[in-house]
């Protein structure tokens, strides 16, 4: 089923200790960024734990201007007077 959406089921084997694979990794085909896949039983369960280290790459940094005013320098009584002459005020 899975070929017929071009994914891929990347865990090799059972993940339970009764024979079945319960634990699943399901990628696209086209992606490479799955490369090693480990089961462990180290752990007090039925289950193994699955670790597999992803390689994927960030994306470039994003550089964002911000202007901001002087709010220390602000004239109030400029801006009042601009706000009295405005047509908009009228």
């Amino acid at each position: 089923m899975t070929h017929a959406f071009n994914v891929k089921q990347h865990i090799p084997g059972p993940t339970h200790r009764d024979g079945h694979t319960l634990d699943l990794i399901i990628a696209r085909q086209s992606d490479i960024f799955i490369f090693e896949i480990y089961l462990s039983n180290y752990l007090a369960s039925d289950h193994s734990a699955i670790l597999c280290p992803l390689h994927i790459g960030h994306p470039p940094p994003q550089r964002i201007e911000i202007q901001t005013r002087k709010l220390n320098q602000f004239n109030i009584a400029a801006f009042q007077d601009a706000i009295l002459s405005s047509p908009l005020y009228t």
